[in-house]
């Protein structure tokens, strides 16, 4: 049986490993807190990107 991709899944995850990784690594070089804030950032616009492709695709959860 064959598995159909969840790109929101998808999207989640590669969104938080880059956002994320972005983020906390321009904290670390500013120590400006804001960055803390922002790393959810690349998580919700990924998750947001792969619902959208999901839904085109006619896939839902």
């Amino acid at each position: 049986m064959k598995k159909k991709t969840n790109y929101m899944a998808l999207g989640l995850l590669i969104g938080t490993v880059v956002g994320g990784g972005i983020c906390l690594t321009l904290y670390a070089l500013t120590s400006d807190p804001i960055f803390i804030a922002f790393s959810g950032l690349g998580a919700a616009f990924g998750m947001v990107y792969g619902a959208g492709l999901d839904k085109k695709l006619n896939r839902s959860l």
